[in-house]
């Protein structure tokens, strides 16, 4: 999440893939579906930002439901920095305290935060708490997303694993991959969960998207950040 790119995300790519060959695989691949690409992390080294490959060199293709490439849209409309997602005050979110300022009060709720005219985008509304995740670290919620699709009963083992970075070991690892039908059906469900289980439940969802302090610049923004890429040998 700290890592993702403007030019990695469904509204831009695959069109703003720099690799050639991947472009051209892509763009055919998901010509009907909208598909983010998973290509960096990043963190600190040397006392400097650095983007570095994600965990075990897991690069890998997200195909997901139109809810949520459309929220992206609304995402990087709301700014014009080269990252996906920003801090409340429009900083990268390295530099943050993640789990107090953000993922605390999400998972535990908080109340509403007034501010002046100066802090505005400080302010936000009141969240209810989310009991099922009481105490939880936020990556409990991979947990859920692979338990999730593992609920469709319909999605394909490959499939599931190669969404969450994994590989298949033995034959079955190498003799099996993600067709298109499977990524479709991963959408098709996924959507579903959302239009059922949330929208269709009355869950509370944020105003979004909260514009951020650069929301009226109108240069066009940076699809990537320009921080060096750590190269391990």
């Amino acid at each position: 999440m700290y890592g993702l790119q403007r030019g990695y995300c469904s509204p831009h790519w695959p069109a703003s893939e720099p690799d050639s060959d991947v472009r051209e695989e892509a763009e055919q691949r998901y010509e009907a579906l909208h598909a983010m690409r998973i290509r960096y992390q990043t963190y600190v080294a040397d006392r400097k930002p650095v983007l570095a490959a994600p965990k075990y060199d897991s690069w890998r293709t997200l195909v997901i439901p139109p809810f949520l490439h459309e929220m992206h849209g609304a995402q990087l409309a709301s700014h014009a920095k080269p990252w996906a997602f920003l801090s409340v005050m429009g900083r990268p979110l390295l530099g943050t305290n993640f789990d107090r300022d953000y993922w605390y009060p999400i998972r535990d709720g908080a109340k509403e935060r007034n501010s002046g005219p100066r802090y505005a985008r400080w302010a936000r509304p009141e969240m209810p708490a989310v009991p099922e995740m009481a105490g939880e670290d936020i990556y409990r919620l991979r947990h859920w997303a692979k338990g999730k699709l593992d609920e469709a009963g319909d999605i394909p083992r490959v499939a599931v694993e190669a969404r969450m970075g994994h590989e298949l070991p033995g034959v079955e690892g190498t003799y099996s991959e993600v067709t298109v039908a499977m990524e479709e059906r991963i959408v098709e469900y996924l959507q579903g969960v959302w239009e059922k289980e949330v929208v269709g439940a009355g869950l509370w969802t944020p105003p979004f998207p909260m514009s951020l302090p650069d929301d009226l610049v109108n240069a066009a923004a940076p699809l990537v950040s320009g921080l060096p890429v750590l190269e391990y040998e």
